[in-house]
């Protein structure tokens, strides 16, 4: 709203040494020939006062970053293209905007709706990151930079592995595009397929960076293993404390679990953790995706069509796709009347939506479960839709909406009902003839992530105002930005 007046409002120097604000349009629409309606067209200090003191207002409801993000926008907004400066967090910003969508970006910054780096001034970003394999050294300078003073940071670790194009390329003397896991690692002469990301995260996001990624075609989980004991010591010699590990569901990831725990089977019962050496009395966290787990859940569901392959019954109800198609065909047939979000890209799923978080989230949301209660015969599938889509909002609480103290009604609700319902679904099972539950891993990681979630909540609290978790991971920006990649996807990446 300030670049509003900034915009249309000039600064006129009056007979007595007052300055008066001019509206610029007004002239401009006038003419220059009348020089009788510019005079009529000044506009006092009060009503400026009174202006400024509206759009002040709305500023002061602002996040601190959007505040310096207007704040740049306004001294960028008149100054020529050589002569803007941005800030650093802008500069991660637009980066991270360009790698979605690079044709996206360039409408906004042609098209003047935001000023913007140039697409020049990205690549020169991008390319100041060192791409060797291992541990970042620039990732670990800006960890000490960070917490110097002796001040300890609380965070996690993220795992991804991504699909990338397949290539070599001479780089000062060097051919890269081997299969690479660091200097102490003597790896096979193959060409990488994939690259494998280790990302650092602390709770309150004082620092959120990739630490570590390595070349890859295939990662056993005995490399993972050695991989994270060395990236565990590295964070935990420079303040930051490891909570958590997360990764998604894919097999490897799962026996990695079990050799960093110890443990034969992920029954998921009372949690998982796996053990510190740099802190014996605070043990890692070991969690699945929750974005990954709700894509399963809903991939089961997908499954109960006619023609799929599992047929899930819980408490004399049955869990149909079929009732979310037959919410999608009435909505269809009364537009007028839509409620959901439901679309034809969420009814027919193919591999590639399939991995789309969007398209699932809005599949088990709240709307979409209200109106299948009102479906007759849908009772199940419309509890099973509730079920998860409490549970997704309550592990990605939102910033203005924390958890402040155990006593939570959402930390009560995952240990009072949803643990409890998981459970009884299973025993369930073991006295029913043909009914069936979701997946055994989507099972096991709904349970052990949960568990675990309601630990490293109570843990963080010690020592933390409130808690407000986000275990997302931005695989694009950092594919872009390390690495040209395919379009065809890793079969566990995330979206």
């Amino acid at each position: 709203m300030l670049m509003f007046l900034t915009q249309y409002f000039t600064v006129k120097e009056s007979s007595d040494d007052n300055f008066m604000p001019i509206c610029c349009k007004c002239i401009e629409h006038a003419g220059s020939g009348n020089k009788d309606l510019k005079e009529t067209i000044a506009v006092n200090d009060k009503i400026l006062n009174i202006m400024e003191g509206i759009y002040s207002g709305e500023m002061d409801s602002l996040t601190p970053w959007k505040k310096m993000f207007v704040k740049y926008q306004m001294l960028n907004g008149n100054k020529n293209l050589h002569g803007r400066r941005y800030h650093p967090d802008v500069v991660r910003w637009a980066i991270e905007l360009y790698s979605k969508s690079p044709s996206a970006y360039e409408q906004l910054r042609k098209s003047e709706v935001l000023v913007l780096p140039a697409k020049s001034t990205i690549k020169q970003y991008r390319n100041q990151a060192d791409t060797n394999a291992g541990i970042n050294q620039e990732a670990l300078s800006e960890i000490e930079r960070v917490t110097a003073g002796g001040k300890s940071l609380p965070g996690y670790l993220t795992i991804d592995e991504m699909k990338i194009r397949e290539n070599l390329i001479l780089r000062e003397g060097k051919l890269v595009g081997f299969v690479d896991f660091g200097p102490n690692n003597n790896c096979l002469p193959e060409i990488a397929t994939h690259i494998l990301v280790f990302y650092l995260r602390t709770v309150r996001r004082e620092i959120s960076l990739p630490i570590a990624w390595y070349p890859t075609k295939s990662t056993s989980a005995e490399n993972l293993a050695l991989l994270y004991w060395n990236i565990l010591f590295a964070c935990e010699t420079r303040n930051v404390n490891i909570h958590a590990l997360v990764s998604d569901g894919h097999p490897t990831n799962r026996r990695l679990y079990k050799l960093l725990s110890g443990v034969d089977n992920l029954t998921g019962e009372n949690g998982l953790t796996a053990p510190n050496p740099c802190a014996p009395k605070r043990p890692v966290f070991l969690c699945s995706d929750p974005s990954h787990l709700l894509k399963t859940a809903r991939n089961a569901l997908y499954s109960l069509k006619p023609t799929g392959s599992l047929y899930l019954h819980k408490g004399g109800r049955d869990i149909l796709w079929t009732h979310v198609q037959q919410l999608f065909d009435q909505e269809r047939a009364m537009a007028i009347l839509k409620r959901t979000p439901l679309s034809e890209e969420h009814i027919n799923l193919n591999a590639f939506s399939k991995m789309k978080v969007n398209l699932a989230k809005d599949t088990l949301s709240w709307k979409v479960g209200k109106c299948l209660s009102t479906i007759k015969g849908a009772e199940g599938t419309s509890d099973y839709v509730l079920l998860f889509s409490k549970w997704f909002d309550i592990v990605n609480c939102h910033w203005s909406h924390p958890i402040r103290t155990m006593e939570d009604d959402r930390i009560i609700w995952l240990k009072e009902h949803f643990i409890k319902t998981l459970i009884e679904w299973k025993r369930e099972i073991k006295t029913t003839e043909k009914k069936t539950i979701i997946p055994q891993p989507t099972f096991e990681g709904l349970l052990f992530t949960t568990f675990n979630f309601i630990n490293l909540c109570e843990r963080l609290l010690y020592s933390l105002e409130y808690v407000c978790l986000s275990w997302k991971f931005y695989p694009r920006y950092f594919r872009s930005v390390l690495w040209k990649p395919e379009t065809t996807r890793s079969a566990f990446s995330k979206s």
